[in-house]
C-alpha cells in the first residue's frame, strides 16, 4: 500500500516540501509504483498541502495555507523526490517565521486517500541572531550583564534543537520562544 512520505526544508526566501514517498522497491514497498497503485503525483484526482504557520494547532485552528500540489507538479530528482518551493505568500504569511510548522499532505485516487503529516522545525532567523551574539563570544567570559544569558549557552540549545535533541515538537517550539527572547538580551 502507498505511504507518503514527506520533508520540508527553510530556503533564503521560501520554504521547499519535499514528497520523500519515492518509487516502489524492496526496500521501499510503500513507494509510488504499480504495485501499489499510485505511480506518481500525477495520479492523483486532488493533491493538497494544508500548512498551518506556528503557535496555530491544527486540531482547532484553521489552515493558513491550502496548496494545490498538482497546478505546478515538479519532475522528480534522481531520488524519484518531488520538491515545490513554496513563498510567503503561498504560506498565508508575509515572512517565514521561526517555529514549529504543521503540514499535512493528502492525495486523493478515486478510491482512496493517502495522507502524511510533518512538522518542520524552522530556525534560520534566531540561528543568525545567535551567530553575531557568537562573533563577539570569548570562552570563559565572565563581563555578562545580570540577567543575560551566556551565547555559548544560547548556541548550545540552537544546536541541541537543530540536531534533533527534542523529542516533541512542544518542546522544541517552547526552547525556539527562549531562545527567540533570551538572544534579544544576552551580551
Amino acid at each position: 500500500m502507498l505511504t507518503l512520505k514527506a520533508c520540508a526544508s527553510q530556503g533564503c526566501d521560501a520554504l521547499t516540501y519535499i514528497d520523500t514517498t519515492g518509487p516502489y522497491s524492496e526496500d521501499n514497498t510503500g513507494g509510488y509504483g504499480t504495485e501499489n497503485g499510485v505511480e506518481s503525483p500525477a495520479d492523483f484526482t486532488s493533491y493538497t498541502l494544508l500548512v498551518w504557520a506556528p503557535d496555530l494547532d491544527p486540531e482547532t485552528d484553521p489552515h493558513t495555507a491550502s496548496i494545490n500540489l498538482l497546478t505546478d507538479l515538479p519532475e522528480p530528482d534522481s531520488h524519484g523526490f518531488y520538491s515545490w518551493s513554496l513563498t510567503p505568500a503561498m504560506l498565508g504569511v508575509t515572512s517565514i517565521v521561526d517555529g514549529v510548522w504543521y503540514m499535512e499532505a493528502r492525495g486523493v485516487t478515486d478510491t482512496d486517500e493517502y495522507t502524511v503529516a510533518i512538522d518542520v522545525i524552522l530556525t534560520a532567523n534566531i540561528r543568525e541572531a545567535i551567530k553575531a551574539k557568537m562573533v563577539k563570544w570569548k570562552p570563559g567570559c565572565g563581563n555578562c550583564n545580570k540577567g543575560c544569558t551566556d551565547p555559548g549557552k544560547l548556541f548550545m540549545a540552537l544546536t541541541i534543537l537543530c540536531k534533533g535533541g527534542s523529542c516533541s515538537s512542544a518542546k522544541s517550539a517552547e526552547i525556539i520562544k527562549w531562545l527567540q527572547t533570551a538572544a534579544k538580551t544576552c551580551c
